[in-house]
């Protein structure tokens, strides 16, 4: 598959096939889910057991539980576009390295959610990691797509 030279739109697209396509970007979103939760485990044990306390940014009622919904999509698409299928092209492109565009558009990806602390902030650093290689990967954001929404979604609606 041709990965150079494409613009936005047809990695967004990638090689749609109809809805086998998404089958299989459904089957590597749920992969990738398990491997960013067990990630976060084990990140979470080796820095000293820490518990992000997040509990500042979950919906609480109907109303608040709709809208982060809305949130958590638009976080899952906008999130990867920007930084999978816009920066991480970027950097590709500025360093000649995929692997490193990877790992640098992870720790911009993770320090953009500084707000929450450092020690998320190298959790969620995994998480773009995680996400980066899939998109390298897949050569499409699809599968990025539908597990950064979901991991939001359970984020904020199981407690």
């Amino acid at each position: 598959m041709k990965r150079r030279g494409r613009t936005i739109t047809e990695f967004l697209k990638g090689d749609w096939t109809g809805p086998s396509s998404l089958g299989k970007d459904s089957l590597y979103a749920i992969l990738a889910m398990g491997i960013v939760l067990g990630t976060g485990v084990i990140l979470q044990r080796l820095l000293s057991n820490y518990h992000p306390d997040t509990s500042f940014l979950m919906p609480r009622g109907m109303l608040l539980s709709t809208l982060w919904v809305g949130v958590s999509l638009a976080a899952g698409v906008c999130e990867e576009i920007v930084f999978r299928g816009y920066l991480q092209r970027q950097l590709t492109a500025m360093t000649g390295h995929t692997g490193i565009a990877i790992l640098l558009q992870a720790i911009i990806f993770g320090v953009g959610h500084g707000y929450q602390g450092w020690k998320p902030m190298i959790t969620i650093s995994a998480v773009g990691f995680i996400l980066g290689v899939l998109a390298w990967w897949r050569g499409n954001l699809r599968a990025g797509m539908i597990a950064h929404t979901a991991l939001d979604l359970l984020a904020g609606l199981v407690r």
